[in-house]
């Protein structure tokens, strides 16, 4: 895992193996084309017409749980932090993206937050990317960068903070930028122990 430190909250960037990306594409590219997916974009921020519930049990089927929170726990452990805790995957949602949406600077709910890239698509330069913004009022002077922006790539996995502000920024070319997102909570959380998730 590769550890970016741009500004206090760390964010941890990992490529996911191979046999994990091709078997997210699979799970999402089966869950486009259900007729009875659920759509569940009214309860996020993102201005995206398709944002996709993804049930557990499709990813504890291949094993992709203990991937998420072997993850999760690496995290942790780059960052020296000791936890006692337990942490669980919240809600697991798609995002498919096309041209003009986009997902203005949000935080999330739970412990720590993720996003995962399965496909992008020729973005032009400066389109599509993720910001990650902490204090974003910074000066120059202060030796600290308020903003971080990604350019994302398939594979890519960023695990942050979940009160971390971030935004994706709309691009204008024909494909589809496909992200997977969940939370992460720890043991005791009303959430956590919720046997829905």
């Amino acid at each position: 895992m590769e550890l970016l430190k741009p500004f206090g909250p760390s964010i941890g960037k990992v490529e996911i193996e191979n046999n994990i990306f091709q078997d997210l594409l699979t799970i999402t590219d089966n869950l486009l084309k259900d007729p009875n997916r659920v759509n569940v974009s009214h309860t996020l921020a993102g201005h995206i017409k398709e944002q996709i519930n993804i049930p557990k049990s499709v990813l504890n089927d291949y094993g992709l749980i203990d991937f998420f929170e072997f993850y999760m726990n690496d995290f942790l452990v780059y960052n020296e932090v000791e936890f006692n805790d337990y942490i669980k995957v919240g809600p697991v949602w798609l995002n498919s993206m096309y041209k003009h949406e986009w997902n203005p600077p949000h935080i999330h709910n739970g412990f720590l937050s993720t996003i995962l890239v399965l496909k992008v698509p020729d973005l032009p330069l400066e389109e599509g990317e993720i910001t990650f913004i902490n204090n974003s009022n910074r000066r120059a002077f202060e030796l600290e960068s308020g903003l971080y922006n990604v350019t994302p790539k398939e594979k890519d996995f960023f695990i942050f903070p979940s009160r971390l502000t971030h935004s994706v920024s709309p691009f204008s070319c024909e494909g589809e930028r496909r992200t997977i997102s969940f939370n992460a909570f720890l043991q005791g959380s009303p959430i956590f122990d919720n046997d829905k998730l």
